[in-house]
């Protein structure tokens, strides 16, 4: 009988695309595994999941944090109504494992099959349902830590994340990337060091605009540079008026700014690729030297997968401020500089850029402490611990 796998994620990309990566791994390994997708009703994964060819179905749910009290009460409104399809969706399809990829959307549906779980020989004549869970940053979300008292496993990204979670039932596996991201070799350009700038599945406007201003900031120095007779404590790094005139710059602006951002590099002279959005990231990460970013778990996850050095910009309202730790352990590790989105301007993360590439083989010792940190078989290791729970039933 083929396997039945269903993985709910939802919410952002940091969920849904790990949960991708699970999906297409079981089935290289399991031949006729049945997979379905849970997420939101619309969103980003309503539109993904059916274009990688996976089955899908939404469900009622939204958040609860920093909601107004009648906010509030919509949102426990739906969360019930989630809670509801859940238990329906898991009596109709009868899978062997659910795969909980955290998000709020993730508590409902996780729940209902725990609380199933018991009484799976009575209606489902042995069938299901084991539940694992995968928490991708290194501080756990609320709906990941009450589920971890019901599931029967939690897989987590970072060995800091252990002592949140149940003895007995952890297991470190990486936070899961694709094979192309993971194999992608670097196809380093001889002419000109090449940043990769991207903030996520939609952008970050900030980000940008920063980008943008650091653009303009290092176009006025290189052309003041020649001029300058001697350095202050501000001056530019030595060496780095060359370095200028060698990058160019990937840009990932998201729709919203992706007009703004071409007519802005145009302008500024600036050799600039600018996407909206790229769905083959290995393209990319390929040909970067150096990656300017958010801090998410499977953006960390891609980058010191490739060995990627970085600039960390944390998302500053993720919960439980979970991008600046996410971003602080790369930074500890060798593998990044950090940057606050509080104190973001442009002539500071032009004086970064400038800064790492300045300094002789900074770069590269930033690029294998990446690298030491990345973990690229993940999937694989996830996929055995539900192949694990599977057997079970």
């Amino acid at each position: 009988m083929a396997l039945k796998i269903l993985i709910v994620a939802g919410g952002t990309g940091g969920h849904l695309f790990p949960g991708l990566v699970i999906a297409e791994r079981l089935l290289q390994r399991e031949v006729g595994c049945k997979i379905t997708f849970i997420g939101r009703r619309r969103g980003l994964e309503a539109e993904t999941v059916p274009r990688e060819g996976f089955p899908y179905l939404g469900i009622w749910g939204e958040g609860w944090s920093g909601k107004s009290p009648v906010r509030l009460l919509s949102s426990l409104l739906k969360t019930v109504l989630g809670f509801f399809q859940s238990l329906y969706i898991l009596l109709k399809v009868r899978p062997n494992v659910v795969v909980g990829m955290g998000g709020y959307l993730a508590g409902p549906f996780v729940l209902a099959a725990s609380l199933l779980a018991p009484f799976r020989n009575l209606f489902l004549t042995g069938r299901g349902f084991h539940t694992l869970i995968h928490e991708q940053n290194l501080v756990p979300g609320i709906t990941n830590r009450i589920l971890s008292r019901f599931v029967d496993e939690v897989n987590v990204s970072f060995a800091e994340s252990k002592p949140f979670f149940p003895e007995g039932k952890t297991v470190i596996t990486g936070n899961p990337v694709r094979g192309e991201i993971a194999q992608s070799g670097k196809r380093k350009s001889e002419s000109a060091r090449t940043i990769l700038v991207m903030g996520g599945s939609r952008g970050a406007h900030r980000i940008n605009v920063s980008m943008l201003e650091a653009v303009n900031y290092l176009t006025r120095t290189r052309k003041s540079a020649a001029h300058t007779a001697e350095g202050t404590a501000e001056a530019v790094p030595e060496a780095s008026e060359e370095k200028m005139d060698s990058y160019r710059i990937i840009h990932l602006s998201g729709k919203e700014d992706y007009q703004l951002m071409v007519e802005a590099y145009k302008e500024a002279g600036v050799e600039a690729l600018v996407h909206p959005f790229l769905h083959r990231m290995e393209e990319a990460y390929g040909q970067a030297d150096l990656v300017i970013c958010r801090a998410g778990a499977t953006t960390l996850a891609e980058v010191t997968a490739c060995g990627l050095p970085a600039i960390l910009i944390p998302y500053p309202w993720a919960t439980h401020g979970h991008q600046e730790q996410n971003a602080r352990w790369l930074e500890g590790s060798g593998g990044a500089a950090v940057i606050k989105d509080g104190e973001l301007t442009g002539e500071r993360l032009a004086r970064t850029i400038l800064n790492l590439m300045a300094e002789e083989g900074k770069l590269a010792r930033m690029a294998e402490n990446s690298r030491r940190l990345g973990k690229p078989t993940a999937g694989e290791k996830v996929v055995e611990r539900i192949l694990h729970l599977a057997r079970k039933c």
